[in-house]
């Protein structure tokens, strides 16, 4: 039986935008060559710009995921895909320690493509859609205050773009010394598009 392996066409932008002035986002795709013909993996990291060296930890967190996944050793993608996001916040957690520079943190979403399955992990508010036939869906919940507040329906979802508190994170890599990510699973149809995108895309 031959392995299913699909056509994938891919490419990635970051945008300082108007507001400020340096782009504390990171962008990383990996094709097969370092997952041992095994997949092929992409992740976008936000360095949370209200703390300190948001770029480092964006940076540091996906390098740190990325190492991780590099050698996986045949365990199961999800579980991996876990382990990498531990080893991701416990690297940044542990350069905040060591540069003395209070709280560093960051968003991390990744989609791991193997076969005709996709497989999430996420942590923060950089979201994962996917585009099928014509329709957008997103597969990822934001940890925000007002996205618990949504899910709780104590808010509706039009006043999230207004309320006070849209950009507070709940979840985040690197500002606690644990973090339990969502690992989300997906079976993938010929044609679909994939977009992981930072908070400032709308």
């Amino acid at each position: 039986m031959t392995k299913f392996v699909p056509e994938i066409e891919s490419g990635s932008l970051s945008v300082v935008g108007p507001v400020r002035e340096d782009n504390q986002d990171s962008i990383r795709i990996d094709h097969d060559e370092h997952l041992a013909g095994s997949g092929t993996l992409f992740a976008v990291a936000d360095g949370m710009g209200g703390y300190a060296h948001g770029g480092v930890a964006s940076l540091l967190a996906l390098e740190s995921f990325f190492n991780t996944l590099f050698t996986r050793n045949g365990s199961p993608i999800h579980k991996a895909l876990q382990r990498g996001v531990e080893t991701a916040n416990l690297a940044v957690y542990q350069k905040a320690q060591q540069l003395d520079a209070g709280r560093m943190g960051t968003t991390l979403t990744a989609a791991y493509l193997f076969g005709n399955m996709l497989y999430l992990a996420h942590v923060g508010d950089s979201r994962a859609y996917l585009i099928r036939d014509g329709r957008s869906t997103c597969l990822t919940s934001d940890h925000t205050t007002v996205g618990d507040m949504v899910r709780s329906k104590l808010i509706s979802s039009d006043k999230i773009r207004s309320h006070a508190q849209r950009s507070v994170l709940t979840k985040s890599i690197g500002t606690s010394l644990f973090v339990q990510p969502d690992i989300i699973q997906q079976k993938l149809h010929e044609g679909d598009r994939l977009i992981l995108c930072s908070g400032g895309v709308w």
